[in-house]
């Protein structure tokens, strides 16, 4: 494609193939991300202002003559950025006919020689890149034809004793008027982590597009290279070199960043304190001569992240500080006056632990576990009134055991029958459990006398023998069967209190004593022929005094009351030899009856059958039931009250005809009952 003069022409990611001249540009074009490929030379400038951006240019055949030129520049200006040119000749530039003609070159890679003639200018920049078997001598000259130094010809005007071989080219200019101001120094790497050895970087000496020999110069580090800081690298010539000036770099040492963003406020420790300090001085004391602004902001980044961790550390500080006065303070208010002299010392050997462990705490939270762990021990530590509580315990506790072997020992079993045995274990297993839970010397004293008297209390086999000897006295004293009830369950008493007393006697007087209250308590009691008489005696005294109370005779004609009386008389003879109580109220009772019978003629009324002081069809009725042997209110035998007003024929029988009558005149057909 061809771009005339005075035009103007761009293009993107396009790509021109041509069997002839890819470009041929008069004017102003721009090339990004293109590919140029033709035939003897791709790309041909005349004039105008040429740019190609991260563009290839390749020339693919050449022009039978062997000759393959990439780019062909006969004036104007060719700026290359990126990008690479390829072929046998990578530029062929010249100026006989345009002056100021000029190709500026930065980050590309060129493959194959560079030719120019006349005034052209060629300017090498940076990151240009000669490959190994492309550095031809024209390569080399045309490299430092920006560096201040005559253009040399390749064709007519290159010194004859400059050689042609690269090295030797190079060798011979570097001799001469070289400036090393005009170089520049390459660092293998621009800084350097701080871990407290020396960090001198590698590095090269470019000079344009060509990395000059090691012997052509000297290096010097000033500084130590090992703290955080800028150091200056210095270039100058060699001491056999003809050659001036120096160049100089500055390599960082930075700090530790990955130390730093491992530690954070919640893992902080008092032990990074002096790290971190260390970062702090070596940063403030940074020479920040040729340090990037990144590196300057990095490195007040670092720094303020490390005065907050220095504040956190002071808060931990702080929190020791509080742990330990809280341990003193806590030790204190135990009162070392209510301590034992050993236990005092024990005291002040948790402090003084606890305040060691706290010196070496790193973090708040140890310091707070140290804190309650040494509180704990102190608040362990027994007091002066403990202690003796525990030593009385542990007297108490030998008396205690002392008292069961007293007990337990105090009697020879073999001297006992087996139930006596049985009881003997009972009492010192009370006597065991009585004494455990005492709670004092005198308490536990008494449980072993009053054991020991319960122990007392208990009879030898002797003693048994002895006992029931008197036991047997007591049953056999009196025939139970010759009482009554009550008095057998009396006797039962009897006989059971003076068996547990005779089992707690201990002397032959003791027993002797028991068997006589016993039968003395024995005596006392009746026998049921005894209380039958008594019963007896009894019965006819109230009977005497029942009859007499019986009837008043005053209330009765002088007839009636010698009949009373002779009835009365009669029974009290009757009654004098009756046998028993029942013989007694019979008496009385036959007697009441015959005295009923000798009043009961002053007390009837003819026709009241039913003694409801009227005479009416009511006692017929009752008279007909008593004749029929039915059910009747009519009672009483012949001779009695109601008999006598029953039978008012007076034939002495009370039948139909008696009815008859009182029906009559209860209905006025007789005016009067006959007798």
């Amino acid at each position: 494609m061809s771009v005339e003069n005075g035009g103007i022409f761009k293009a993107k990611n396009v790509v021109i193939n041509s069997a002839s001249e890819a470009l041929c540009s008069y004017g102003n074009a721009e090339f990004t991300d293109c590919t140029l490929e033709g035939t003897y030379e791709a790309v041909y400038i005349g004039s105008g202002t040429v740019t190609l951006k991260d563009t290839d240019v390749t020339e693919i055949s050449g022009d039978g003559s062997g000759n393959k030129i990439a780019v062909m520049v006969d004036g104007g200006t060719l700026n290359i950025n990126g990008g690479t040119i390829s072929g046998d000749s990578a530029f062929y530039v010249f100026s006989d006919e345009q002056a100021g003609t000029t190709v500026n070159l930065s980050g590309c890679t060129v493959y194959g020689a560079v030719e120019e003639n006349g005034s052209a200018k060629i300017n090498v920049g940076e990151n240009v890149k000669f490959p190994e078997g492309y550095q031809g001598a024209d390569s080399v000259i045309a490299g430092m034809i920006n560096d201040g130094y005559a253009l040399y010809d390749t064709q007519t005007s290159l010194p004859a004793d400059m050689g042609t071989n690269p090295e030797d080219i190079k060798g011979n200019l570097i001799t001469k008027t070289f400036d090393f101001s005009h170089a520049k120094i390459k660092l293998a790497s621009e800084d350097a982590i701080c871990d407290g050895n020396e960090h001198k970087p590698a590095l090269s000496v470019l000079f344009g597009g060509l990395t000059l020999d090691e012997e052509l110069y000297n290096v010097s580090y000033e500084g130590g290279f090992v703290n955080v800081g800028s150091y200056k690298v210095v270039v100058t010539p060699a001491e056999n070199s003809s050659a001036v000036g120096s160049v100089s770099a500055y390599f960082m040492i930075l700090p530790d960043s990955g130390l730093i963003e491992s530690i954070t406020k919640e893992n902080v420790t008092v032990a990074n304190e002096e790290n971190i300090k260390a970062i702090i001085e070596s940063i403030e004391n940074v020479d920040l001569t040729g340090v990037s602004e990144e590196t300057k902001k990095e490195l007040q980044e670092i720094k303020e992240k490390c005065e907050e961790l220095i504040k956190e550390i002071e808060e931990i500080q702080k929190a020791i500080t509080n742990a330990k006065e809280e341990v003193a303070d806590f030790a204190e208010t135990l009162g070392y006056d209510n301590y034992r002299e050993e236990q005092q010392a024990e005291i002040s050997q948790i402090v003084k632990d606890a305040q060691d462990k706290l010196d070496a705490a790193t973090t708040k939270d140890e310091a707070a576990k140290i804190a309650e762990e040494a509180k704990s021990k102190l608040d362990a530590v027994k007091t002066d009134a403990e202690l003796t509580v525990e030593e009385e315990a542990k007297v108490l506790e030998e008396i205690k055991e002392a008292a069961v072997e007293t007990v337990g020992g105090y009697l020879d079993t073999e001297e006992y029958r087996e139930e006596q045995k049985e009881q003997i274990s009972q009492i010192v297993r009370a006597a065991d459990a009585a004494i455990a839970g005492a709670k004092s010397q005198e308490e536990v004293a008494a449980i072993v006398t009053e054991m020991k008297a319960k122990l007392d209390t208990v009879p030898t086999k002797d003693e048994m023998d002895i006992i029931e000897s008197a036991m047997d006295a007591i049953t056999d004293y009196v025939a139970v069967e010759d009482y009554r009830d009550a008095e057998k369950s009396r006797i039962a008493q009897i006989v059971i209190d003076a068996q547990n007393k005779l089992m707690e006697a201990k002397t032959p007087e003791e027993i002797i004593l028991i068997v006589t209250e016993a039968k003395s308590k024995l005596d006392a009691l009746k026998t049921d022929e005894q209380l039958k008489a008594e019963e007896l005696a009894k019965a006819k005294e109230d009977a005497a005094e029942e009859l007499g109370n019986y009837v008043d005779p005053e209330d009765y004609e002088d007839v009636l009351k010698e009949e009373i009386a002779k009835i009365i008389a009669d029974a009290e003879a009757d009654i004098e030899k009756a046998a028993t109580v029942e013989e007694v109220a019979k008496i009385i009772s036959d007697a009441k009856a015959e005295i009923d019978l000798v009043v009961a003629d002053e007390k009837y009324e003819l026709g009241d059958a039913n003694g409801d002081g009227k005479v009416n069809a009511l006692d017929a009725t009752q008279i007909l039931r008593f004749a029929n042997n039915k059910s009747s209110s009519l009672t009483g035998e012949e001779g009695s009250a109601m008999f006598k007003a029953a039978d008012v024929d007076g034939n002495g029988k009370v039948n139909a005809l008696d009815a008859t009558q009182i029906l009559r005149y209860a209905n006025n057909k007789s005016s009067v009952l006959t007798k």
